[in-house]
């Protein structure tokens, strides 16, 4: 368990870093980051109130400094925020088919 979203990044050593978030874009350039990836990928999510990259700017960080794709999982939602849970489930199943595509198993 890590203290902080700061802390939990500097112990991950992932090739890139998909941040979930009501700013990003929706999955059409995703595949292409993808494709480079070799060590792996983790998913970065908000709190009910804030999205990663107003956590990171509290902690005193940017998490532009990340190799991100900032990851909008379901633009048509019509609410400020969805719940964790839902992004979660979301997000992963974005991923999911897009990998499926990418590395053609």
């Amino acid at each position: 368990m890590y203290d902080s979203l700061r802390d939990s990044v500097k112990a991950s050593d992932e090739d890139l870093y998909i941040v979930s978030t009501k700013e990003g874009s929706h999955e059409e350039d995703l595949a292409v980051r993808i494709e480079g990836v070799r060590k792996g990928i983790s998913v970065i999510f908000g709190s009910p109130d804030k999205d990663p990259d107003e956590i990171a700017k509290e902690e005193g960080w940017d998490i532009d400094i990340l190799n991100h794709y900032k990851l909008n999982s379901a633009p048509l939602q019509g609410v400020r925020s969805i719940r964790t849970y839902e992004a979660l489930y979301i997000t992963l199943a974005i991923m999911n088919s897009v990998i499926f595509k990418v590395k053609r198993f």
